[in-house]
């Protein structure tokens, strides 16, 4: 939120996870790294005083990011699906870890996408799911029982003179 005065015209907040992808889009993330964007809920949690929080556009690309067509692409790597499936478990983790109330990722058909040179997709080419949407799956039962309400005994000195809005 750029404007923490604008929080209170909004239903809801619905912050891009993609600068939480550090290593780049078709590389694992570190931990600490993702949990950028649990702080990042909270805080969008306290300028909008409680308004639901749902992640929108993230994602990994199991075939890279702005990489040129090459012929070993006409297949998805084993491990590329393992580290799509690790990454989105650590995502989703997090949000709902930090009180976030959903989450909206690039998701559809996989396949190679031409103008952006990546394939964030967790759903195959023929429609069979790949492992990440397993993940989904089982974090949506968990939002659905509720997020788990946040104990409130920690907390940060916010001093938004001391430091650039960007960092």
């Amino acid at each position: 939120i750029h404007s923490v005065g604008a929080a209170k015209h909004l239903d809801f907040l619905c912050p891009e996870g993609y600068f939480l992808h550090t290593a780049g889009m078709g590389e694992p993330t570190p931990a600490d790294d993702l949990r950028r964007g649990g702080l990042a809920t909270r805080y969008y949690d306290f300028v909008s005083r409680g308004k639901p929080i749902v992640w929108v556009e993230f994602g990994f690309s199991v075939r890279g990011f702005r990489d040129s067509w090459r012929g070993d692409m006409l297949r998805v790597s084993s491990e590329k699906l393992a580290q799509q499936r690790a990454e989105c478990e650590r995502v989703y983790g997090v949000f709902l870890e930090s009180g976030a109330q959903g989450a909206a990722p690039w998701w559809w058909r996989g396949g190679f996408r031409v103008k952006e040179q990546s394939d964030f997709g967790i759903i195959n080419a023929d429609g069979t799911l790949r492992p990440c949407a397993g993940v989904m799956k089982a974090y949506a039962k968990r939002w659905a029982e509720g997020v788990p309400p946040q104990n409130g005994s920690e907390s940060i000195d916010l001093d938004l003179d001391a430091h650039h809005a960007d960092g």
